[in-house]
């Protein structure tokens, strides 16, 4: 129960919540919170609606308590071979790499294999990423043994909660495809593409795969043609400069992880 109280603590705080706010907004007492957040009892099942809602959380994933997967071996994969662009190349004011190993850095995981034309990725020798922990693997002959975060092809995912979202799928115990909710417009992939799997075994093809759909206030792009990296460019400078925040930024990533 301890991973569940500090869960809810960290959902509470970044919701602009103390202890006796939120009990006030759930009609309880702040003993109760207290005790969520301390490890010695659940919220009931009754109040899990309005607890979501509040915290802005999967009920499942307040439900899940897990949620980092850190007691398994994870390891990235993109897939590189329809994509010949090299990653070096700048989308507003960071690198295109900046938004993929974003992801994975969020997630712990930075052993990272690329399968395609690497010799066209003049980012594998950066010092920075080395200094991150990222290590890469390019040999197409080589799988991990480990559990893979695979991303099929570049792409920019951006949205509330993503994280979190993509660590629930990490820590349930089925095989589950995570993707968002496709807008069928002709600048977005079809909705045979995933935006991220998560496979429990090193197959990289695997039919058995449980779908989770991560909804509405998730934005994905593709980065494979010019007029798209221009697309994503306009949104991060957008997003930027009116929240003050940045989008992606390994560096500010790795500092917070620090």
């Amino acid at each position: 129960m301890k991973n569940h109280g500090n869960i809810i603590a960290e959902l509470r705080r970044e919701a602009g919540y103390t202890q006796k706010t939120l009990a006030e907004a759930l009609n309880i007492t702040d003993k109760a919170i207290s005790k969520w957040e301390r490890g010695l009892s659940l919220p009931d099942i009754s109040l899990l609606p309005a607890l979501s809602a509040l915290l802005d959380a999967d009920i499942e994933l307040l439900l899940m308590g897990n949620t980092s997967g850190q007691n398994k071996a994870w390891a990235g994969l993109i897939d590189l071979r329809k994509f010949t662009t090299d990653l070096a190349i700048m989308v507003y004011d960071k690198p295109m790499v900046y938004y993929l190993l974003s992801h994975f850095l969020q997630l712990d995981v930075k052993e990272i294999y690329l399968l395609g034309a690497v010799e066209n990725q003049s980012w594998i020798e950066w010092d920075e990423l080395k200094q991150m922990g990222f290590t890469f693997h390019t040999n197409p002959h080589i799988m991990p043994k480990s559990n893979l975060a695979i991303m099929p092809q570049p792409c920019f995912l951006f949205g509330s909660d993503l994280t979190r979202r993509f660590q629930a799928a990490m820590s349930t115990e089925k095989i589950v495809k995570v993707c968002p909710v496709w807008n069928m417009t002709p600048f977005l992939f079809c909705p045979a593409e995933f935006s991220f799997m998560y496979y429990k075994n090193p197959l990289y093809v695997c039919e058995n795969a449980v779908l989770k759909t991560l909804g509405r206030g998730i934005i994905c792009l593709p980065l494979d043609t010019p007029d798209h990296i221009n697309d994503v460019s306009s949104f991060v400078r957008i997003y930027q400069q009116n929240t003050g925040l940045k989008i992606q930024d390994l560096h500010e990533i790795f500092q917070l992880k620090a």
